[in-house]
């Protein structure tokens, strides 16, 4: 099986290779690679509603106590980081 030629198509590539089928199946059907698979408008506008209503349920029923906590785990990740710069 012959992998990606950079990093940064490791992921996709991996997606594309799965042999389950599911959600990236017509990508493999139509023969995507990364250069023709793109962020459409439609995709974004429907990221951004996901990430608003967590945050609005967030807000509304656990007084912000997930995006606390996950603050507080980034904070952590970034001085991990920063340790092995």
């Amino acid at each position: 099986m012959k992998g990606p030629g950079n990093k940064t198509g490791a992921f996709l590539y991996v997606l594309l290779s799965c042999p389950c089928p599911g959600v990236f199946a017509h990508w493999r059907k139509s023969g995507a690679t990364q250069a023709n698979i793109s962020m459409t408008n439609t995709i974004a506008i429907g990221l951004a509603l996901i990430i608003i209503g967590f945050f609005i349920i967030d807000f509304s029923f656990f007084d912000s106590s997930i995006l606390v906590f996950l603050g507080r785990k980034m904070f952590a990740l970034t001085e991990y980081l920063a340790f092995w710069r």
